[in-house]
């Protein structure tokens, strides 16, 4: 028997111009599954856990510096 739990994801792109002119782009998906494995202080997350964590890991990714 399989189990599949929710998957909740937010996508990223982040875009720019290196000192040579050539242009990049670098695309990264973050997500977790709603199940009672994923859990915070003994306790499963709810899904505005989940996704406040992935904003702010999204977040936190778009204002890291581009290679």
């Amino acid at each position: 028997m399989t189990v599949r739990f929710e998957e909740i994801r937010r996508k990223a792109t982040r875009r720019w111009t290196d000192p040579g002119g050539k242009r990049h782009q670098e695309t990264r998906i973050f997500s977790q599954t709603i199940n009672p494995f994923n859990v915070k202080d003994g306790r499963p997350k709810t899904r505005a856990e989940i996704e406040a964590e992935l904003d702010a890991e999204r977040k936190a990714w778009l204002a890291m510096e581009v290679p």
